[in-house]
């Protein structure tokens, strides 16, 4: 984990910790990273990011930085990618409504007396899936062992691009524990 984890080395954190106050200590310092007014502050180097990308593209002839790299994607255009996300966003913000009034009755139920919050909702998300469908990830670790979902990704970028993995031992590695393919 580096200075500031990502969303994923979280989640377990968010989804599994009774601490409530933890949970919302962790959430804002997640979603405040890089905005710290000091000298980890993120802001200057992110406008000149910002800059620069739209200066690349108008170099190559793009109007804006989401032009030039979305004409090679599925959307094509930025219009394209709000003509998805709006058709998305209705339904998409009815199940989350649907989805937070559960999380709530499941708060009331066991005795909350405070609003769901963002840092509750995959806490009580976990619980709600148990309670409805009776799963526990824990129980499809076996099936996802590391070096199977390894083959697996080299397989896929296999057959989606053409690619071929093979193990090489005449080159550093960026780390010990790194593998090959194989």
């Amino acid at each position: 984990m580096g200075l500031y984890p990502s969303q994923t080395e979280l989640h377990p954190f968010f989804q599994y910790s009774a601490r409530r106050d933890l949970r919302e200590k962790l959430f804002r310092a997640f979603i405040s990273r890089g905005d710290n007014g000091n000298e980890l502050d993120n802001k200057a180097v992110l406008t000149k990011i910002s800059v620069l990308r739209v200066k690349r593209a108008n170099l190559l002839g793009y109007k804006t930085h989401a032009d030039y790299v979305l004409e090679e994607n599925m959307a094509k255009t930025p219009a394209g990618v709000y003509k998805l996300l709006n058709q998305l966003w209705g339904p998409s913000l009815d199940m989350a409504k649907t989805e937070a009034k559960e999380l709530q009755a499941l708060v009331d139920k066991e005795g909350g007396s405070f609003k769901l919050e963002p840092w509750d909702w995959w806490y009580y998300a976990e619980k709600l899936k148990k309670a409805k469908y009776d799963l526990d990830d824990e129980i499809l670790r076996p099936y996802f062992e590391l070096k199977a979902v390894r083959q697996g990704a080299f397989d896929v970028a296999g057959k989606l691009f053409g690619l071929r993995f093979e193990p090489r031992a005449d080159i550093p590695v960026y780390h010990p524990t790194s593998r090959s393919s194989k």
